[in-house]
């Protein structure tokens, strides 16, 4: 239900911001309606029932019906890790 054109991220000159494209339904931030925002580490996006954290080195998006996607070569997908176990 939401659209490719929805919102725009981007990072530039060290920051990450979002922009929302005149959408219907509105792009939020930490449950605020937002046209053009700089997200900082710990911001919760809400974009049509998608969620997204902006980390210190990652982005993390809830896509629990497979239906979102991205359009980028600059974003890496998480590659789950196993922890290692430790001596404590």
């Amino acid at each position: 239900f939401v659209s490719a054109g929805h919102a725009k991220l981007s990072f530039q000159g060290g920051e990450w911001r979002i922009v929302d494209n005149n959408s219907t339904n509105g792009t939020f931030v930490n449950g605020k309606r937002v046209k053009n925002h700089k997200l900082n580490f710990g911001d919760l996006v809400y974009i049509m029932g998608y969620k997204m954290i902006v980390g210190s080195c990652f982005i993390a998006f809830n896509n629990p019906d497979g239906t979102l996607s991205l359009q980028t070569t600059k974003l890496k997908p998480f590659i789950p890790q196993v922890p290692e176990p430790s001596d404590e």
